[in-house]
């Protein structure tokens, strides 16, 4: 284990907040101090999640830049920090909060289409969708679907496994280069769920 990631999702009168920590522990930490927060917000409702604004504050040593997008449903635009824009399509996610939107989908088919915003730019994701699986996690062993990205335009590979016994939230991700070599892997340690 090299870090650590903390989402905390809290939904308020029909508006959301999703936050996540990426930080390096232990050992790592005295390598290379790595953080990154995440945050999109927006709103809530029967569409399930629609982010108005998402922002990416990545940590170096001293050195920061943050990077935003704002959806404007409005006009149908994306904007970014660095004054880019963009179309906005319908059920466009940004790159957090796609993971909670995902049992919005059809998991029946055999694959699924989602718009993600980044805070440099906006892509079509293609996932598809594998046989139940169990996965071996701190938490025990879990029952999960999995699903596969295809086609990436930069040839890197996306894993993301959703714990069926835990209202399809994500409890494994990871991203592989196009060489193979492994860029990160996070599997869920513990899980907190309000019953409202």
């Amino acid at each position: 284990q090299i870090g650590e990631i903390t989402h905390q999702l809290e939904i308020i009168n029909n508006k959301y907040v999703l936050k996540a920590e990426t930080k390096s522990t232990k050992l790592a930490r005295l390598i290379k101090n790595y953080q990154i927060i995440q945050t999109s917000h927006g709103n809530y409702g029967e569409f399930g999640l629609r982010p108005e604004r998402y922002e990416e504050e990545p940590y170096a040593s001293d050195e920061k830049q943050k990077l935003n997008a704002t959806f404007n449903w409005t006009e149908n635009k994306l904007y970014y920090s660095h004054r880019a824009e963009t179309e906005l399509p319908t059920d466009t996610q940004d790159i957090l909060s796609f993971l909670y939107q995902l049992p919005r989908f059809p998991l029946h088919n055999k694959s699924i289409l989602i718009a993600i915003a980044t805070g440099k730019k906006l892509e079509q994701y293609e996932f598809e969708i594998g046989a139940e699986t169990e996965i071996i996690t701190p938490m025990g062993k879990l029952r999960a679907l999995p699903l596969h990205r295809l086609h990436s335009q930069g040839g890197e590979e996306m894993d993301v496994w959703l714990g069926l016994e835990y209202r399809l939230l994500p409890i494994k991700f990871r991203q592989i280069k196009r060489s193979g070599e492994m860029i990160l892997e996070v599997v869920i340690s513990d899980i907190r769920v309000a019953d409202e």
